[in-house]
């Protein structure tokens, strides 16, 4: 949620009144917004939202929306198909190019883009790696040559 001055502000439908003894009930119009109040709240300082995950910034209400948008700590989805983790906007680049494990990368034997999370898999039925053939003991052939020597 985004602390904006909005929030303290919102039109109510209908405002019980405060008073104990008192059970009637304030209907849409029978107030007006205190404006004073409304300043004071904006000068109060917060700290930004993102404070627990690294920003530091500390600033009045009436300037923390703005900051939040520009915020480098703020939370933003990963790009990388089939990943859906948020992570703060400064380590988002470094998470989908060498932490995600929905990245694509390129297989050394066969040069096809495979997701970095199935590279195991892959590697097990990869045609172009590279292995030692059971049956004669020849090195560094192709998995496919081998299959072929083998049947």
């Amino acid at each position: 949620m985004i602390f904006t001055p909005g929030l303290f502000f919102r039109v109510l439908k209908e405002v019980k009144c405060l008073d104990q003894n008192c059970s009637s009930q304030i209907g849409n119009g029978g107030y007006f917004p205190d404006n004073h109040t409304r300043r004071e709240i904006l000068q109060m300082t917060t700290p930004c939202l993102n404070k627990d995950t690294g920003c530091d910034w500390f600033g009045e209400v009436r300037s923390a929306e703005d900051h939040y948008k520009e915020c480098e700590w703020r939370p933003v989805t990963c790009v990388n198909s089939g990943c859906n983790k948020d992570v703060p906007l400064n380590t988002s680049a470094k998470h989908q190019e060498e932490e995600c494990p929905f990245r694509d990368v390129v297989c050394n034997f066969c040069n096809k883009a495979i997701k970095w999370a199935d590279q195991a898999n892959h590697s097990e039925s990869c045609e172009n790696l590279h292995v030692t053939c059971g049956n004669c003991g020849k090195e560094n052939i192709q998995l496919c040559e081998v299959q072929t020597s083998t049947t």
